[in-house]
């Protein structure tokens, strides 16, 4: 999958990673970083009480949960801030890949659990796959860490590795240049209402081995 427009500094697949980018680099939506293949290993589904697991049951059907996997390491937070954070953070990423595996720009969820600049990115990236009649699919695997929750702000910092999600064309193909890259990260998050939205999606420096 590519992620293009989805990290202000770093481009993953479309589907995946709308609205994080290396940096220095142009913003993307989803990671639209064009790179080779990384590991081949597979990310299976976890059990629905993991809140790293993908849901069951999502509207969209079956076939969107077969074309798109999210794979979480790590731990989940003790502290229930923190935790709050975390599935925020991970529920804007299945949304996110839903939005590209579709291809929808109008999303629902991902507009509900997004904001500027970071819902702008993702639907720019699901708008250009439309137009090009392609759409995103493969596994995404994050390492998530919560940084900070101060106030209305939190911040995530993580290992995004979007080399097993690429882009397909109308036929089924893997569109050639499409796959994502690991890239580090940080995420910033906002308070709304009773929740948290994701706001930004920035290349970081850390170590991601």
């Amino acid at each position: 999958m590519r992620v293009r427009g989805m990290v202000a500094a770093v481009a993953v697949s479309a589907v995946l990673l709308a609205g994080c980018e290396a940096p220095g680099e142009p913003p993307l939506g989803l990671l639209d970083v064009d790179s080779t293949p990384g590991d081949d290993g597979t990310g299976g589904a976890e059990p629905t009480s993991d809140p790293s697991a993908e849901p069951t049951g999502d509207p969209t059907g079956p076939a969107a949960e077969q074309d798109w996997a999210l794979d979480v390491g790590g731990e989940p937070p003790e502290a229930p801030a923190d935790l709050a954070v975390y599935e925020a953070y991970l529920d804007f990423w299945r949304a996110d890949l839903t939005a590209l595996s579709l291809p929808d720009p109008a999303h629902q969820p991902l507009l509900d659990l997004s904001a500027d600049p970071q819902r702008q990115r993702v639907v720019d990236v699901a708008q250009q796959l439309l137009a090009d009649d392609h759409r995103t699919i493969g596994t995404l695997r994050l390492e998530p860490l919560v940084a900070s929750v101060s106030g209305p702000t939190a911040a995530i910092q993580d290992c995004m590795d979007g080399r097993d999600t690429y882009d397909v064309d109308a036929a089924g193909a893997e569109v050639t240049g499409s796959r994502g890259d690991l890239l580090p990260v940080l995420v910033q998050l906002a308070a709304d209402g009773d929740g948290w939205v994701v706001a930004d999606v920035q290349g970081a420096d850390h170590d991601c081995g």
